[in-house]
């Protein structure tokens, strides 16, 4: 199988997943290697950090523009209070390690109801901060995709990081600021 997104192509064999970073023709092209290199670098070094802290894919092999994984049996879970709860304890457990996802939504989880597991995958965005800011941002993309279970979410992430209450502090200081709501 195959999936193509914005930044990668998703080739998924049996045993493993395969991120391969896509060429920009837009870009120069000096300057478009050095972009997916150190993505791709960065990705996959996030990823060994994440991989014994919280279930997620194994990575495997890091080449120039891509990457193998381990691969992952799932499907996308339904929106529930249990969700909301997990992501609310996986995200403490990445900001207590200053990982930042950058895009931890229910889109970015895989349910094995086998293992009764959530996965998190796809850490193309993450990067590592201390910043109370950006736990706050990271805080908050997760929350807008919780809909009606948001309490949830920010109780465990609250109960689960010492500094959860600062960063909830910080995220509705951000909610003010958005010029649209």
């Amino acid at each position: 199988m195959i999936y193509k997104g914005a930044e990668a192509i998703i080739k998924v064999s049996k045993k493993a997943v395969r991120k391969i970073r896509n060429r920009k023709l837009y870009r120069v092209k000096a300057l478009d290697e050095k972009i997916r290199k150190e993505r791709n670098k960065r990705e996959f070094k996030i990823m060994g950090k994440v991989y014994p802290l919280l279930p997620s894919p194994k990575p495997i092999k890091m080449y120039r523009y891509s990457f193998t994984m381990e691969r992952i049996e799932g499907n996308k879970p339904s929106l529930s209070r249990e969700l909301a709860k997990t992501l609310g304890l996986y995200l403490a457990k990445l900001h207590s390690k200053d990982i930042i996802h950058g895009d931890l939504t229910i889109a970015n989880i895989i349910e094995n109801k086998k293992e009764k597991k959530l996965y998190v995958i796809d850490f193309g965005l993450s990067f590592i901060s201390k910043r109370i800011e950006d736990k706050a941002d990271d805080l908050l993309t997760t929350e807008r995709s919780m809909g009606n279970f948001k309490k949830y979410l920010l109780f465990s992430y609250k109960s689960n990081y010492k500094e959860g209450e600062r960063v909830i502090e910080r995220m509705e200081k951000i909610k003010k600021r958005a010029r649209y709501t």
